[in-house]
């Protein structure tokens, strides 16, 4: 933890360079996430050695690997807290008028048909609000990947949507101040495509799905999102595509949702 938070307050400074900084601060953790539970697939390696971990130990070596897990659940989510609690606690330490939050939650899946499309897990996010109640902005990303129909893609951004407001409205029951909202979200759909001419663009149902959801939705800000991979090649297909598509939708946007929308909603950011 030590060698951690040490190179993190050294990226702070290198990074964020302004100590009075008070913009938009992200913290992007994702190899793994901060509930036993919800680390599975390519991520279920951090539960079997937590098992492990339990299992080494010599007053352990009786457990069978139920009880095991039980220990190693309670063990990985008390230190999963105190993890990005520490590191949330440091970057307000240095920065501290920025505006703090985590990348990419609360944690949901597109792929939801085996759970009769409930896309995200309360009981996961009731878990995490331990983490969340300490940080200044929520930063979902309900991104739309290829797959299902239009939509399923529509329900899934809603239910991302829905989850983030229930977790800030449950923070503050508990006394706390209002979160704000931040939504990432692309313009394209799988923008890592090697061949730069394979890459879709956001048709105008995607947009209605994302851009002008979120709209509907009154968050307080969306971050649009894209990889710098391959700028040089893509740059002239993003200022067509924003030249004729995504800058008219936004203008329109605008002029529809007069009271509410205003061009400094959009933050974009290619990283």
């Amino acid at each position: 933890m030590t060698k951690h938070l040490k190179k993190l307050e050294e990226n702070i400074k290198t990074i964020i360079k302004d100590e009075n900084f008070s913009g938009l601060a992200i913290i992007d953790i994702e190899e793994w996430r901060p509930t036993y539970d919800s680390n599975w697939s390519s991520k279920r390696i951090y539960r079997e050695q937590s098992i492990k971990q339990v299992l080494d130990k010599d007053e352990n070596k009786n457990l069978d690997k139920k009880e095991a897990e039980k220990i190693a659940i309670e063990e990985f989510d008390k230190a999963a807290i105190r993890f990005f609690n520490e590191t949330l606690h440091t970057c307000k330490q240095l920065r501290p008028q920025a505006k703090w939050g985590f990348y990419g939650f609360p944690t949901c899946n597109e792929n939801a048909k085996d759970r009769n499309w409930s896309f995200c897990f309360p009981n996961i996010s009731d878990k995490t609000i331990p983490i969340f109640q300490h940080v200044d902005v929520m930063y979902p990303a309900p991104y739309i990947v290829k797959g299902q129909n239009y939509s399923i893609k529509n329900l899934f951004v809603q239910a991302v949507l829905n989850e983030t407001r229930r977790i800030v409205n449950k923070i503050s029951e508990d006394g706390e101040k209002q979160k704000p909202i931040y939504v990432y979200q692309k313009f394209e759909v799988s923008p890592f495509l090697s061949d730069i001419k394979d890459i879709e663009f956001f048709d105008p149902y995607y947009l209605c799905i994302t851009f002008k959801n979120m709209i509907y939705y009154k968050v307080d800000g969306i971050i649009v999102w894209s990889t710098s991979r391959n700028m040089t090649d893509r740059c002239p297909y993003i200022k067509n595509y924003t030249d004729t598509v995504f800058g008219p939708y936004v203008k329109n946007l605008n002029e529809d949702f007069l009271m509410y929308v205003s061009l400094s909603l959009l933050v974009i950011f290619f990283l």
